[in-house]
């Protein structure tokens, strides 16, 4: 009889803890790596895609947030968790006043299908994140979800490397077709058409930049070589001749040029 009640006993005990680990609450904090995230991302992308198939496109966004959250219960993530993430950076640009960029895993390919789900984007009041090459290591803490209007992790603080380290060092005399940051010092400033064209005409040949309305274009130097870097919008801050300046974009190390900018930073 004791026997059987100890077997009782442990049956309960057991059921229990069966039921109390369903109920698990994901954490306020939490930390892993991009590869951890995207195992558990990819998962809930999948039944997200699925209930999206027949939304009509200009519901898709709100409703992708929805059916993100919906499928969150027991992954171990929430909304308005704190979370720590290591990974590699993916420049994006400036978008309402933040600066956007991705963590991805080390083979992020950016012609996969599934990409949204590969990565995850990141926002932070930070410019100088300008400064970290792409595909960098980078651990970042922020908000997951943060943002009403965004899937991002918001509000993030760069914890590695460490961006006050991060100095102006010109390199365009020895920077490659693999380097995404060029620094100079600005030594031409061109806005006009006929500027530009007038440049390139008699100074600057290039296939790889044309004239864009509206875009800015400026020379630097890193006191032996040139860059030509074609400025999309100075909502970084106003560049004026003689800012040294780091340049993210697509680096071409033969014609030393940059196009496709990410961003730029402009040291005190």
């Amino acid at each position: 009889m004791k026997f059987k009640m100890e077997s009782l006993v442990l049956v309960f005990a057991l059921t229990i803890s069966i039921f109390s680990g369903c109920g698990k609450k994901a954490p306020d904090e939490i930390e892993m790596s991009i590869d951890e995230f995207v195992e558990i991302w990819q998962g809930v992308g999948e039944k997200v895609d699925e209930g999206l198939e027949y939304v009509p496109e200009d519901e898709v966004s709100e409703k992708r947030r929805e059916l993100i959250i919906e499928n969150l219960d027991g992954t171990g993530l929430k909304v308005g968790q704190q979370i720590t993430l290591s990974g590699k950076i993916r420049p994006l640009g400036l978008y309402d006043d933040v600066y956007v960029f991705s963590v991805a895993k080390s083979d992020y390919d950016i012609y996969a299908e599934d990409n949204a789900w590969n990565q995850i984007l990141c926002e932070t009041n930070n410019m100088k994140t300008v400064l970290i090459p792409e595909m960098d290591n980078i651990r970042v803490t922020g908000t997951f979800l943060g943002n009403p209007e965004q899937i991002t992790i918001s509000d993030c603080a760069i914890d590695a490397p460490n961006l006050d380290q991060l100095e102006y060092e010109p390199n365009i005399s020895y920077a490659t077709s693999d380097d995404s940051v060029i620094m100079g010092e600005v030594e031409l400033i061109l806005k006009e058409e006929d500027e530009f064209e007038l440049f390139a005409e008699i100074i600057w040949e290039s296939d790889l930049v044309s004239y864009t309305p509206g875009a800015t274009y400026i020379v630097i130097t890193d006191g032996s070589n040139e860059c030509l870097c074609e400025i999309y919008s100075e909502s970084f801050g106003e560049i004026k001749v003689g800012d040294k300046i780091a340049v993210s974009g697509f680096y071409y190390d033969t014609e030393r040029t940059v196009s496709g900018m990410n961003g730029y930073y402009i040291f005190d």
